[in-house]
């Protein structure tokens, strides 16, 4: 409902500010992931438009064409560890200065522009105080 928007989008921002500052990602969850990344991948391997996008993807950002093998090893190299590292120093900064899309047909009397922004500062002030 419209008027729980407000709600929503701040415990959206809790549970990211969470994975930013807290160990919440264990081994189950990171093995969880790269499996499905790698079930991902490997599949994708079906589709002639998926395999143009990696193969583009790749020489624009590598240079040149990367092996499965070395898809699947880099996915395999990753940990809990490594998770946490990169989201502790990648989101703090974009969480402190969030955006939010609020798509849909006006409400009227609910002004949800007014009611996310709001809770977003509200938030934010009170994490960056904390």
């Amino acid at each position: 409902a419209p008027e729980d928007v407000a709600r929503t989008v701040g415990a959206v921002l809790v549970e990211w500010w969470r994975a930013a500052l807290e160990p919440v990602f264990g081994d189950e969850e990171v093995t969880l992931a790269r499996r499905h990344l790698r079930g991902r991948h490997l599949l994708g391997r079906d589709s002639v438009p998926t395999r143009l996008s990696r193969l583009a993807s790749q020489a624009f950002y590598f240079g040149a064409p990367v092996s499965d093998a070395d898809v699947l090893a880099g996915l395999d190299s990753v940990g809990p560890y490594d998770v946490r590292r990169v989201a502790g120093r990648l989101l703090p900064p974009g969480l402190m200065r969030p955006a939010v899309a609020v798509v849909g047909p006006e409400v009227p009397g609910v002004d949800l522009r007014a009611a996310v922004a709001g809770t977003v500062q509200e938030l934010v002030l009170g994490l960056a105080t904390s």
